[in-house]
């Protein structure tokens, strides 16, 4: 498929595409503006690091660029006309997400493009190049659509799918139902999502339990953070109305609330809103204080202090 790159640069102007350059290569991406206003075009359906010799993910300093680009060093790059631009599947254990491969780590090229026309090379032409780096080739399959269509309701977990290559170059991903099914579920095994299942303390165990056993490991620590977390604030909280003296307070003064308000306005301890919860033996609200402090921020555990 031809592409005219001056529309790229006028889309970049138009704020429906962001630019990155490196040396003289360069990565466009679609914006947030190309999805608000659904401006599919050609050319922003491609803008996906399409144009580079790696898999960027959207960024020339991204880890799985990094890492490639250290892998490249291990093929005869050498051989490869310099207009050309190289479209490769990245693969090594750390970039994991459903798919085991073993430890493996290599790059399989997928195509490759003209970068002064734009236009993809012939597969026949992009198997020779694989060849002539010592690169893998991704596999071809001769099957029907109707076939792949049959095979994807089989598939294992770790055969992810089918890229259908039209002859106009378009390609359109066929991923396994078993493999879609896993990926729905993990999508919502976030520490956010974790911390919404909590109930007195506890990540509820139905909720670990959907997700497959082999993956399971990788995400028990995230459980057991937030737990540990839990446990830790409400020790924190307790520890600090016992040191100061509120338990007492509270059986020998029937004024104790005020002295303890004032107290607590007039000097800073850690968790100051959870005493009266916990001194009015308030779970609900405890509860509700202790969830908030430990609350992730997005999908990232929070560092408790």
């Amino acid at each position: 498929m031809k592409y005219d790159l001056k529309e790229f640069e006028a889309l970049v102007k138009e704020g429906y595409l962001r630019k990155s350059e490196k040396g003289d290569l360069v990565l466009y991406g679609y914006t947030d503006k190309t999805t608000f206003d659904r401006n599919w075009n050609q050319f922003t359906k491609v803008a996906r690091g399409l144009i580079l010799n790696a898999t960027t993910g959207g960024s020339f300093y991204s880890d799985q660029c990094q890492v490639a680009q250290t892998m490249l060093k291990q093929y005869n790059m050498v051989t490869i006309p310099d207009h050309i631009t190289l479209l490769a599947e990245i693969i090594y254990p750390e970039n994991k997400i459903i798919v085991d491969y073993k430890g493996q780590k290599k790059l399989v090229l997928l195509g490759a493009f003209d970068r002064t026309t734009g236009e993809e090379v012939p597969p026949e032409q992009a198997e020779k190049y694989a060849s002539l780096m010592f690169m893998e080739y991704a596999k071809k399959y001769d099957h029907t659509i109707e076939q792949m269509i049959a095979l994807q309701k089989t598939l294992p977990k770790d055969d992810e799918g089918f890229v259908v290559r039209f002859n106009n170059g378009l390609r359109v991903k066929i991923k396994g139902e078993e493999y879609l099914r896993i990926a729905k579920i993990i999508s919502q095994m976030s520490p956010i999502s974790f911390w919404e299942s909590m109930e007195e303390g506890v990540v509820k165990r139905d909720y670990l339990l959907q997700i497959p056993e082999e993956f399971r490991g990788e995400y028990e620590p995230i459980v057991k953070e937030l737990e540990d977390q839990y446990v830790a604030v409400k020790s924190l909280v307790a520890a600090s109305a016992v040191r100061l003296g509120f338990d007492k307070l509270k059986v020998e003064d029937p004024n104790w609330r005020r002295t303890v308000g004032i107290y607590l306005k007039q000097n800073e301890i850690p968790h100051s809103a959870a005493i009266f919860p916990f001194l009015l033996e308030s779970k609900n609200a405890l509860d509700k204080y202790i969830l908030k402090a430990i609350r992730p921020d997005g999908n990232s555990m929070k560092v408790m202090e």
